[in-house]
């Protein structure tokens, strides 16, 4: 007697049903997420406005400003759910959505990246593995200043365990 579970499709190799009522109900999920993408010519414009913040904050001797990184952060995740979403319900012959999305992605990941201040991740490393706390005033200012962006609630989380 196998204690293996059965193969995917059963012994005939068919694929097997999802229960209709989870069947409805991922219907429905992919129609409020096709109903509420954005238009290519929305995820385009807001393509070219934050890859024009992003060019603007990341040249030599930009002041820091930590609202607007972390706004530029948060939009261009926005940005990149909403050009995931056209992506998935434009699938076929059209090549365009999936290289707006790649770029969505790029673009998301440099704002993340430009989120944070200079010389953090290497303060936060120096106090985190051996106590250092000469990089502390950047730290709790970040802390203090509380932006909101992907991934930062659990940053902060870390340092308060860290100080």
């Amino acid at each position: 007697m196998s204690t293996n579970p059965p193969a995917p499709g059963g012994a005939d190799g068919g694929t097997t049903a999802l229960p209709p009522d989870l069947t409805e109900r991922l219907a429905a999920i992919r129609a409020a997420a096709r109903a509420n993408a954005p238009s290519r010519e929305e995820v385009a414009a807001e393509l070219a406005q934050l890859q024009s913040m992003l060019a603007r904050v990341s040249r030599p001797g930009a002041v820091f400003n930590q609202n607007e990184r972390a706004t530029l952060a948060e939009r261009a995740r926005r940005l990149n759910h909403g050009a995931a979403d056209r992506r998935g319900y434009e699938a076929g012959a059209d090549q365009e959505p999936f290289d707006t999305w790649h770029q969505t992605v790029d673009l998301f990941w440099a704002a993340i990246d430009l989120a944070y201040p200079p010389g953090f991740w290497d303060a936060y490393a120096t106090l985190t593995r051996s106590g250092d706390a000469s990089g502390t005033d950047m730290l709790l200012r970040f802390h203090e200043d509380n932006p909101w962006f992907f991934r930062s609630g659990n940053v902060k989380e870390r340092l308060l365990r860290a100080f």
